[in-house]
C-alpha cells in the first residue's frame, strides 16, 4: 500500500473516530496504527496478492506494459522474505517459468505468458539474500524486432 493511500485511510479513520465513543476510539486507534504499518505487511501476504494480480492481468493479455508496472507499484516494496517461502508462492503462478541464481546472493524469478502461437509478457524480479524482493521488470515476449 502506498504511503499516500495509507495516509488517506488514516485521515478517513480519524474522521470516523472523531464521531465515536472513547472506547470505540481506542479500538480504532489500534487499527490506525496497523494502517501506518501497512507497508510492513508480511512477505507472504504481499507476494500472494502480487502473484494473483499478475496472473489475472496476464490472463487478460494486456496491451500495455504500464498495466503490469501498476501492479508492481501496488505491492512493492516487499521485505523480510525467505527463499523457500517466495519459491513456493511464485510456483503457484499459472505463468511460472523458472528460478535461477543471478550471482551468489540473488535468486531470480521468472513468469511468462507467451505461448507458441501468441506474444505474451515476461515478468521477473529478484530476491536478495537479505530477504528483499527487488528489480521488478516486465517486457514483451518475444521482444519486437
Amino acid at each position: 500500500m502506498s504511503k499516500m493511500r495509507a495516509l488517506r485511510l488514516i485521515t478517513l479513520a480519524t474522521i470516523v473516530v472523531g464521531n465515536t465513543s472513547a472506547v470505540a476510539a481506542q479500538h480504532d486507534i489500534i487499527t490506525i496504527a496497523q494502517l501506518e504499518r501497512a507497508p510492513e505487511l508480511d512477505c507472504a501476504t504481499k507476494l500472494k496478492g502480487l502473484i494473483i494480480d499478475i496472473d489475472e492481468l496476464l490472463a487478460r493479455n494486456p496491451r500495455n506494459l504500464n498495466d503490469v508496472y501498476a501492479v508492481f507499484h501496488r505491492y512493492f516494496p516487499i521485505n523480510r522474505c525467505g527463499v523457500d517461502e517466495v519459491s513456493l508462492i511464485v510456483k503457484t503462478s499459472r505463468y511460472f517459468r523458472s528460478i535461477s541464481m543471478n550471482g551468489p546472493k540473488m535468486h531470480a524469478y521468472s513468469l511468462n505468458s507467451e505461448t507458441a502461437s501468441s506474444r505474451g509478457v515476461a515478468v521477473s524480479f529478484g530476491l536478495t539474500d537479505a530477504g528483499e524482493l527487488v528489480f521488478p521488470f516486465a517486457i514483451w515476449s518475444p521482444p519486437s524486432l
